[in-house]
């Protein structure tokens, strides 16, 4: 580098960080993108939304507001831009200020106040704020003290906030999406915020809430139930950003092109599908030509990267000029988000982040989350379903004939006590298996429910075991769990030894005791079923037992999430095969490619006696 050179490059920096200093919402973002490019060593994914984003920041930075709700959906940066970079900035401008940010969980929280800290510390911030040094007296991953004062402390929903106050206090997600459903989870949270977030504030008195919405009783909901909108005379000022412009928007979106494959006259001509079709072959042969310049593959693994590269791009390249083709047909206005004098363009069926999360994302997301969690979680749209947590019209019933090769598994719902008195038991057989598109599939096969001691029990598996040699048995070993699942094996071996003398087929089935898991409620697993049975891929098997089958949909039907107890002795042990690691999916394999012959081909490759 010349010395001409090195002085151009001198004045660069000195002119970024004089903007970066100024503290503005330009300056914040001129800051993001410098962390990255020398931090991160990677370019900064620029959204049309950073601008409206960073002023509102800089706002409750300033003293302009001091109660911030921002709802996004998950994966789109919310904790990046607004705890890692705004925390780490607020104390390169002021570093007498005092951070205070806390999340559902110890783990998380400590992960991301250590990649704050790890920015604060790098050479890029030090040459942006010189003048920032960390105390020697209080200096670990999620709190530490600035020599001038101001310090950091990141803690969880139950965690401890005692000894420091905050000028800004950040909340980011502080119940788990699985576990919204549970009103004691929401309450814990608010409880939280009442006595750790609001008690600590001083200062600039600020909070920011970010989160996803998962209900309408979670943080936000409550917080603009108790304070409101400043709009409407309250508190709260509130940045929504749905995954796509709107849900109604995307939805007739989503219908017409998935229609393409249910029937291609009904909505999309074949001189639109052709268009497309084109348009993205044009657009892969331009992918391919472009992959080759960015990585030029040079051995086998590369060619296999490069194929995984470029068939997420057709896919990705479908949808772009899907959505010109659709709003050719229907015309939607583009919508103007405005932030006081601050206005950005959005056009029509615009997703938040293209690059990472386009339309392709958006549709694959519909498909499979349950309609309610969806509309939550990606359009912050938070009301209760009308028809309850389930809804009898999703249950669907299969035949013989449509059960498809499948893994099998028998799951125990565990009494407390091991008498014939105790609580209902109930006994669930599931199949299930990966369907082409890598969703999966779940049958219920069969199941029993009533009152035994732990040798009825143990008698009605064996029964089932019989009837699914192949099935994995599988016992929770919590209450009397472990000791069903030692009483069963020795009466398998009795079994088998009578088996054995009458020539009877032995029972071979794998019985396996698993740790049960004290992070997740029993409502939030039961919850993982919503979208299973929305989406038509939780079928029952038309000759289940009836007993079962008719307490199985009771249970169902009566299941409310805010109950801390409900009757769940059949739904809870089949809600398991959609939480546990051990009930993979059968996988799924390509139908055999046989190639026919003509009647001369096949002739003359059959050997006969003429031929010896």
């Amino acid at each position: 580098m010349s010395q001409q050179e090195a002085k151009n490059e001198l004045n660069k920096r000195t002119a970024r960080n004089i903007i970066i200093r100024r503290g503005d919402y330009k300056g914040f973002l001129l800051y993001q993108e410098t962390i990255f490019k020398h931090h991160y060593k990677k370019p900064l994914r620029a959204t049309w939304w950073d601008s409206i984003i960073a002023i509102a920041l800089m706002d409750i930075f300033w003293g302009v507001h001091d109660r911030l709700i921002i709802e996004m959906p998950p994966r789109h940066g919310k904790t990046e831009r607004g705890v890692r970079m705004f925390a780490s900035y607020g104390q390169g401008l002021d570093s007498i200020i005092n951070f205070q940010y806390a999340t559902y969980g110890d783990d998380l929280s400590t992960l991301t106040s250590s990649e704050t800290k790890e920015i604060m510390e790098s050479s890029t911030y030090k040459e942006l704020f010189p003048n920032v040094d960390f105390s020697n007296k209080l200096n670990t991953k999620n709190h530490w003290k600035l020599s001038r004062g101001g310090g950091f402390l990141g803690t969880s929903v139950g965690g401890s906030s005692t000894g420091m106050g905050a000028e800004i206090h950040i909340c980011d997600d502080l119940i788990k999406a699985i576990e919204a459903s549970s009103k004691t989870v929401r309450d814990k949270a608010w409880d939280f915020y009442n006595s750790s977030v609001l008690t600590r504030l001083e200062g600039r008195k600020a909070v920011i809430i970010i989160m996803q919405r998962l209900h309408e009783d979670d943080p936000v909901g409550r917080a603009l139930k108790e304070n409101g909108l400043i709009a409407d005379g309250g508190a709260w000022e509130k940045l929504t950003f749905p995954i796509v412009n709107s849900f109604e928007q995307f939805e007739q979106f989503y219908k017409w092109v998935k229609s393409k494959n249910i029937d291609i006259n009904k909505n999309i001509s074949d001189d639109e599908i052709k268009k497309i079709e084109l348009l993205c072959d044009n657009d892969y042969e331009l992918a391919q030509k472009e992959y080759d310049e960015l990585y030029k593959p040079k051995a086998y693994q590369d060619f296999l990267l490069k194929q995984k590269y470029l068939v997420k791009y057709k896919k990705v390249a479908f949808y772009k000029f899907a959505r010109e083709i659709f709003l050719e047909k229907y015309p939607f206005e583009a919508d103007v988000i405005s932030y006081k004098e601050h206005t950005v363009t959005r056009e029509p069926l615009t997703t938040l982040d293209d690059g990472e999360y386009g339309l392709d994302f958006v549709v694959n997301q519909r498909e499979q989350m349950s309609l309610s969690e969806f509309k939550k979680q990606y359009f912050q749209d938070a009301e209760v379903s009308e028809s309850g947590f389930f809804d009898k019209n999703d249950f669907t019933y299969v035949a013989d004939i449509e059960i498809p090769e499948q893994y099998e598994y028998i799951l125990v719902d565990n009494a407390e006590s091991q008498s014939a008195s105790a609580d209902d038991r109930g006994i669930v057989v599931v199949g299930k298996s990966e369907l082409s598109d890598g969703v999966v599939k779940s049958i219920v096969m069969d199941g029993k429910y009533g009152k035994w001691d732990v040798y009825g029990t143990c008698e009605n598996i064996m029964n089932l075991m019989i009837k699914f040699p192949k099935a994995q048995v599988l016992i929770e070993g919590a209450m009397g769990g472990i000791t069903l699942g030692t009483v069963l094996k020795k009466e398998v071996l009795v079994y088998n030894n009578k088996a054995q003398v009458s020539s009877k087929p032995l029972i071979t089935n794998s019985i396996s005791v698993f740790k049960p898991t004290n992070q997740v409620s029993k409502n939030s697993i039961i919850g993982l079923m919503v979208a299973p049975l929305e989406q038509h891929l939780l079928h029952f098997y038309k000759f289940v037992d009836s007993a079962f089958l008719e307490q199985l949909m009771k249970e169902f039907l009566k299941f409310n999430p805010e109950k801390k107890h409900n009757t769940d002795n059949c739904i809870d042990p089949l809600a398991r095969t959609f939480f546990l690691p051990q009930c993979t999916p059968k996988p799924f394999q390509k139908p055999k490619v046989v190639e026919l012959k003509s009647h001369h081909q096949r002739r003359h490759s059959i050997r006969t006696w003429r031929g010896i």
